[in-house]
């Protein structure tokens, strides 16, 4: 359990009652984590909802690296050479990892720390559990993901314009 007073600091509450907020930090884990360490990757199950407490947390996603020749074999076997293009860097108080609470809880991009971290880790199953019984949290906790959504539709949509340009 984390202390209520430490998510009322963040925009990450906003519209969600007190009483919420008490039993978000009640499921709510403080994490510490090295530079370096993967939250998530592309394509895995995302088992927790994160809140930046301290730190950096780059959001990357891998594209194929067009200055790797691949041989047509390994091309027609699906062996390409990729690379991370980190489409954005998100610090204190941002949250990540959406797909936690949007089925099928899978990573459209990966989340790796760029510093040393302090994060809040709200478990999926508890989170959906929580969100379950109130519908109102249910909503306030869905605006949160569509709100990180659209920032990082908006994030991949700069990256690429600065790629192909």
């Amino acid at each position: 359990m984390i202390s209520p007073e430490l998510l009322r600091r963040f925009s990450f509450s906003a519209g969600i009652s007190p009483e919420k907020i008490v039993e978000l930090a009640k499921i709510g884990k403080e994490i510490s984590v090295e530079a370096g360490h993967y939250f998530f990757r592309e394509g895995e199950k995302v088992d927790n909802l994160y809140l930046i407490l301290e730190g950096e947390v780059a959001i990357s996603m891998e594209i194929p690296d067009r200055e790797t020749k691949t041989p047509v074999a390994n091309q027609l076997a699906g062996e390409i050479a990729t690379k991370d293009v980190v489409v954005t860097s998100i610090t204190t108080g941002s949250p990540f990892g959406w797909a936690a609470i949007i089925p099928p809880n899978e990573a459209f991009m990966a989340a790796k720390a760029t510093h040393p971290c302090n994060v809040v880790a709200f478990d999926t199953q508890e989170l959906n559990a929580l969100m379950a019984a109130d519908p109102e949290l249910a909503y306030q906790m869905t605006l949160q993901a569509a709100e990180i959504i659209r920032k990082r539709l908006r994030d991949v949509s700069i990256e690429t314009l600065a790629f192909i340009a």
